[in-house]
């Protein structure tokens, strides 16, 4: 689960009132890397960071309440976070950038790209939907069952609570980025307007539908 290359450049973002964590990696053209759900960048990245950085620059960022981005008040949305990229960008002074999502964060690609096209050079989306029912029933239907309990011993545990997030909060973070997963969503006719271009994979057993 250890980082096997260090950051050239880490810290903290103050965007729309958040901390925002980041590391950056190697040089070349910008590569914004975006986490699934529960999922810090050591979890999700750790493996494809340094084959990644071996030709690009590439910014990995914590979301809201994940790793060693605090939690604040605010409604945890794909709007609120595609801001968060955007501000992270201006931080960096990097005016386009590839961007990349797993899951989570392949449904804020789309966000980004919708409210941001102009910091936007391509997206590589990976198990990520743009529309609420692109999701797979059964997987939907197991969204909602999640509860913190499930977590107990599990990686995603252990890093919220080592990286330096309230063990205390742990079920409300599990609560609010759950709601994410059931509010319905559709940016079907936002998506048609990316100009962008769009590469999206999923996986043989995967929770997104093909059809989507």
């Amino acid at each position: 689960m250890s980082q096997k290359l260090k950051p050239t450049e880490s810290g903290y973002a103050d965007v729309n009132g958040l901390q925002l964590y980041y590391e950056v990696y190697g040089e070349g053209k910008p590569l914004v890397l975006l986490h699934g759900s529960y999922m810090p960048i050591p979890m999700n990245w750790s493996e494809m960071i340094p084959r990644l950085a071996k030709d690009r620059k590439v910014i990995a960022t914590e979301m809201q309440g994940h790793g060693r981005t605090k939690d604040t008040a605010r409604e945890f949305s794909y709007e609120n976070m595609a801001d968060d990229v955007s501000g992270l960008l201006n931080h960096l002074n990097i005016e386009q950038a590839d961007i990349m999502g797993y899951s989570m964060g392949g449904c804020l690609c789309f966000q980004v790209a919708i409210r941001h096209p102009e910091q936007v050079r391509r997206l590589v989306v990976l198990s990520g939907t743009y529309q609420h029912d692109g999701w797979w029933p059964d997987t939907e239907a197991g969204f909602a069952t999640l509860t913190p309990d499930m977590f107990d011993g599990t990686p995603i545990r252990e890093l919220y609570e080592r990286l330096g997030n309230d063990p205390a909060h742990f079920p409300e973070f599990i609560e609010k980025v759950k709601r994410i997963d059931l509010k319905p969503y559709d940016w079907s006719k936002e998506a048609t307007k990316i100009q962008a271009p769009i590469f999206m994979a999923i996986g043989d057993a995967d929770g997104v539908r093909y059809e989507h």
